[in-house]
């Protein structure tokens, strides 16, 4: 974790240095952005266990355009989780906090004007709760995204929005949705 946000703060404090960089054309090949994850959810199973969840996020990344509408760049991402279960009515028997991150890198392609594509490889630890029992163990391993997504506003800054599919190779045996949306922003693109 101290690795992970050490990193962070690293490329944070990059970004002046990284996005002064320009081509021999005096165009710049250097940009930024994250995405935002807020979520909310609630669910009761059949013994009357109700579930709350609440998730906030931040997943920065910097790129590298490679080609005119290609670009390539590192990406972490840092997610709190807070879930509470109770059985219906009542107070809440379990709680749990933890944290989701990963360290990885993307691949993004303009499709056509403000849409784009993008691929993720993301090396990922993930918090993995056994929903009868409340055991917590850590899942560790590689993980991939692909996405599509609408960037607008500009160059400076800019919008963006996408729908990201998880291939789920880390977490073939939980069950969690596989479509997700993301909101984010991004600076020289």
């Amino acid at each position: 974790m101290r690795k992970l946000l050490f990193i962070l703060t690293f490329a944070i404090s990059c970004f002046t240095h990284l996005s002064a960089q320009s081509d021999d054309q005096g165009e710049r090949i250097w940009w930024t952005g994250a995405h935002t994850a807020i979520g909310f959810g609630v669910g009761t199973d059949f013994n009357g266990v109700t579930t709350t969840s609440y998730t906030v996020g931040l997943a920065p990344m910097l790129g590298f355009e490679l080609l005119p509408g290609l670009s390539a760049g590192p990406r972490a991402s840092i997610l709190y989780n807070h879930i509470r279960q109770r059985i219906t009515p009542g107070n809440p028997f379990r709680t749990f906090n933890f944290v989701d991150y990963g360290l990885g890198v993307f691949a993004r392609g303009e499709i056509y004007r403000e849409y784009f594509i993008q691929a993720e490889l993301m090396y990922e630890s993930l918090d993995d709760i056994n929903p009868f029992t409340g055991a917590q163990s850590r899942l560790n391993g590689m993980n991939a995204y692909i996405g599509v997504g609408l960037n607008r506003g500009g160059r400076n800054p800019s919008t963006e929005i996408m729908i990201a599919y998880d291939l789920n190779l880390l977490r073939a045996f939980r069950n969690n949705n596989p479509i997700g949306g993301r909101f984010g922003f991004t600076l020289f693109y």
